[in-house]
């Protein structure tokens, strides 16, 4: 039986001339809906959903009991409730790097309009055919002027190569990007108030969360120049649209151009439509001929890799594949194939995967029971995950290792297998065993970030602080959103003595995973060495409630202790 793909915003014809192509191996349903009940409703048997601008959320991941990955059509996620895809043990991927180039041309566009008042200048001369030097067509040169940048990622640096090109000053701000990015680029760097105020062009360039919204409020513009102009291709709820409307009024700034807004689409007598200072354009900053085939590549690659059973090269939420590695094992390790024709092995290794973490005695037996009825290895994989869960760690690292040699083509998942037997091996006070075998893994999925900082896990258990250190500065210049990096990068620091790069790199973990129970549990060690116990303990409390069994909650429990708080004490 085929795979069932649910493709959502039907008006954008996602990856249309790849239909047939993806017809060979999965029945395509494209749905006109985004009422969140109807989408619920026909996600029940999709494996993969293939989005743009639709909301995909907690209610219809959960509905979908077959989903294996959520592929977004472009960049952006933030219409996606990738917490709930984690925890339910399904990739989200997006797709980057397709347009980067093209969105900073469109920005760049837009700020060159609004110096040179080039859509006011062509309406005059739709209208009369000519215009003469008048006030209302008078330009501004770029030469010399200050642009600040909003987020220096991807497009944020495009647009830096691009402002050196018409000798502009640049200024940027991002606290989860290295200070050698930035002299790379040959880019200062300041911090928001800062470049408000000296910029003479801003333009947004960072991702939408819950950090980012509204951070261009009514403050905010207000330090800006009377003369500064405003451009946002990025997400349209990043600004105060009320707060830039009365900026726009008061003459606070000088115009503003927007490709994003906080609703899409706008309707008529939208606010900002007909004024000579603002330029709007549709969402399209992306919509080049070579972006659009780059795009419609990346997510059939994307889509190609879910079913596959590859670990994707764009994948938003890389701390499920420890909880995958045991799905797709029901894919490539033996059964015993008349058996395999009664028992549905992949969802019997979700399930008792998913059982492992929350009840692994149960786990344990259900597991045991599996194996008798045919399970074969991929249930002897959930008996080692268990044993983890019992304690027994050298058990289950023996067993996973002799997994992993087992699996003679896919390398991914044997790498995977191999990496959990590290894990174990961890946990076991066999850190220079954890270290060798991720050295196998490495070998096999050299490019894979994960396995970076598992390594950097067992460097630092064997005193190795540099070793750890440059581990995890690959797997951050790899993907530079991964939490887990960035929290064991700041354990490292804090080994090091260097308490304020531990700092900041456990407030970029934070910002990026607000509940990250071993984020807290740092932060709130390093808050006590700055002799901020109220903040110690918030942290530490906090983590016994969002993961109460975890051994981020045991190591809180025992710092609480030390401190003389009671686990169950209220939260000051």
């Amino acid at each position: 039986m085929k795979a069932k793909i649910l493709r959502t915003d039907a008006e954008l014809f996602i990856i249309e001339q790849y239909l047939d192509e993806l017809a060979a191996v999965a029945d395509v349903v494209t749905t006109q809906s985004t009422d969140e009940d109807a989408l619920a409703l026909e996600a029940t048997d999709a494996e993969i959903i293939l989005t743009c601008y639709t909301a995909i959320t907690e209610k219809v991941i959960e509905a979908a009991k077959n989903l294996k990955g959520i592929v977004k059509y472009g960049v952006g996620t933030d219409a996606i409730d990738i917490e709930a895809a984690t925890q339910r043990g399904v990739m989200v991927i997006n797709c980057p790097d397709y347009g980067s180039d093209t969105v900073a041309d469109h920005a760049f566009a837009l700020l060159i309009a609004l110096a040179r008042r080039i859509p006011v200048l062509d309406r005059v001369m739709q209208e009369n055919a000519w215009a003469w030097p008048a006030a209302e067509y008078l330009g501004v040169d770029l030469s010399g002027k200050t642009i600040g940048l909003v987020g220096f990622g991807r497009i944020g640096r495009c647009i830096a190569r691009r402002a050196e090109g018409f000798s502009m000053t640049r200024l940027a701000t991002d606290p989860y990007v290295d200070f050698a990015i930035f002299e790379e680029y040959g880019v200062q760097t300041a911090g928001l108030d800062e470049m408000l105020e000296r910029s003479d062009f801003v333009s947004i360039h960072c991702v939408l969360t819950p950090e980012t919204t509204g951070l261009i409020g009514e403050a905010e513009l207000k330090r800006m120049k009377d003369t500064a102009f405003l451009i946002d291709v990025s997400r349209g709820a990043i600004i105060d649209e009320g707060a830039l409307i009365r900026a726009l009024d008061e003459n606070a700034i000088a115009g503003a151009a927007f490709d994003v807004f906080a609703d899409e689409p706008l309707a008529l007598g939208f606010p900002l439509l007909g004024r000579d200072n603002v330029i709007l354009t549709p969402h399209l900053a992306w919509y080049t001929k070579e972006a659009f085939e780059r795009v419609e590549r990346d997510t059939l690659d994307g889509v190609r890799d879910v079913l596959s059973g590859n670990r994707p090269k764009n994948l938003k939420n890389v701390e499920v594949l420890g909880f995958l590695i045991a799905f797709f094992i029901s894919l490539v390790l033996p059964w015993n194939p008349t058996e395999a024709r009664e028992i549905d092995h992949a969802h019997q290794y979700k399930a008792c995967m998913a059982l492992a973490k929350k009840s692994p005695e149960e786990a344990f037996e259900t597991a045991l029971t599996w194996r008798d009825l045919g399970g074969g290895d991929a249930a002897e994989h959930c008996v080692a995950a268990a044993l983890i869960g019992l304690g027994q760690y050298t058990d289950a690292a023996r067993r996973m290792e002799t997994l992993a040699g087992k699996v003679k083509q896919n390398s991914s998942v044997k790498a995977g297998l191999l990496a959990h037997a590290a894990q174990a091996w961890l946990l076991a006070d066999q850190a220079a065993r954890a270290e060798a075998v991720l050295m196998a893994a490495l070998k096999l999925t050299p490019e894979d970030s994960a396995l970076f900082v598992d390594r950097a896990q067992a460097r630092a258990a064997l005193k190795d602080f540099k070793g750890a250190l440059e581990d995890l500065n690959h797997a951050i210049a790899r993907e530079d959103r991964r939490a887990d990096a960035y929290v064991f990068r700041a354990a490292t620091y804090r080994f090091l003595d260097k308490p304020e790069l531990a700092l900041a790199d456990v407030e970029r973990a934070l910002a990026l995973a607000p509940t990250h129970a071993e984020g807290l549990l740092e932060r709130g060690i390093l808050r006590r060495l700055r002799q901020d116990n109220d903040g110690a303990r918030q942290d530490w409390l906090r983590v016994l409630r969002l993961a109460p069994k975890s051994r981020a909650a045991d190591a809180s429990r025992r710092n609480l202790e030390k401190m003389d708080v009671k686990p169950d004490e209220p939260q000051r």
